[in-house]
């Protein structure tokens, strides 16, 4: 019998091709003895057409894999504030999939090197979520936080996770009200929104994973730091460095700029029929030396059809 891990994501019309990267290269990289179970949590502009797209690319990578649409309400609204409504998409995952227990919710810019049993089956005990350990704990980002947030929300330094990748307890939220508790921070000054109102919530109940659940490629120097200030051991870097099961693209999106490992990204997006569209976008708004680092990166075989 296969073994079945739930993963979700979340995303709106602008991001929807990226997720079909992503998920062509979770299912691509997982072995025929798992069934993944995608939730996909989107915004009401993603249409008909777009899920039966990402519903061929799961089937296609993977014929065991199931993909389910769930539609945002507008709970987290707030006229007040200006930014993207889809930062709280990934909080309302406890409220819309309800006949399941746990989940591991993974932003669309990743990429996926091995399969995800050994996280799904963690011991999450009285554990509402895990996460890895964010650059934010750094002293020097830890104290410009502190003056962008209202103090009265922020967490013990150390403890804070970042929201990129987590293992969501979602039976015990349900239980303990989490979602109601983050739906009465709306409004609250917050400075990085969702990812806040997660660490506050469930502050105590935090575990950790990691660091090769959520590496980031071009992130040397900051995870040189966190080893200098205790946040990480060296064996823990190297580990994520050699081992990295989600590759974590943030601030250095690989269809906007060729940056270290993106090459990974641009293979499993051959897996899809949204390759030819990627790379036009890309040549149109890239600089020359962009260009020329496109041109020079590995040819690759495999084709969507």
């Amino acid at each position: 019998m296969l073994k079945e891990i739930n993963v979700a994501y979340c995303f709106d019309k602008n991001l929807w091709r990226q997720m079909g990267v992503s998920v062509a290269s979770l299912l691509s990289m997982s072995g025929g003895d798992f069934k993944y179970n995608i939730f996909a949590v989107v915004s009401a502009d993603v249409d008909d057409a777009m899920k039966g797209q990402l519903r061929d690319i799961v089937k296609y990578c993977n014929p065991n894999a199931e993909i389910k649409f769930y539609t945002v309400n507008d709970d987290f609204y707030n006229p007040k504030l200006n930014h993207a409504q889809g930062y709280y998409y990934r909080l309302q995952i406890p409220n819309l999939i309800r006949d399941i227990d746990r989940i591991v919710y993974v932003d669309i810019d990743t990429v996926f090197n091995s399969d995800l049993f050994e996280l799904y089956s963690m011991d999450m005990g009285d554990k509402l979520v895990f996460g890895v350990k964010d650059g934010l704990n750094l002293n020097h980002a830890w104290k410009k936080y502190q003056t962008k947030t209202d103090k009265k929300y922020i967490v013990q330094q150390g403890d804070y996770i970042n929201s990129g990748v987590l293992l969501m307890n979602l039976k015990l939220m349900r239980e303990e009200g989490v979602y109601k508790s983050l739906v009465s921070l709306v409004g609250e000054r917050l400075r990085y929104k969702d990812q806040d109102m997660l660490n506050y919530v469930c502050c105590g109940r935090v575990g950790y994973l990691p660091l090769k659940y959520n590496f980031t490629p071009k992130a040397g120097h900051k995870y040189t730091r966190m080893v200098r200030e205790g946040i990480f051991t060296k064996s823990e870097v190297m580990d994520a460095v050699a081992h990295s099961v989600i590759m974590h693209f943030v601030n250095c999106n690989p269809w906007n700029k060729i940056t270290k490992c993106c090459n990974r990204w641009w293979y499993f997006s051959e897996f899809t029929p949204f390759y030819k569209q990627f790379r036009r976008e890309f040549f149109a708004r890239a600089g020359i030396v962009q260009k020329v680092k496109f041109l020079i990166m590995p040819r690759w075989r495999r084709k969507y059809e």
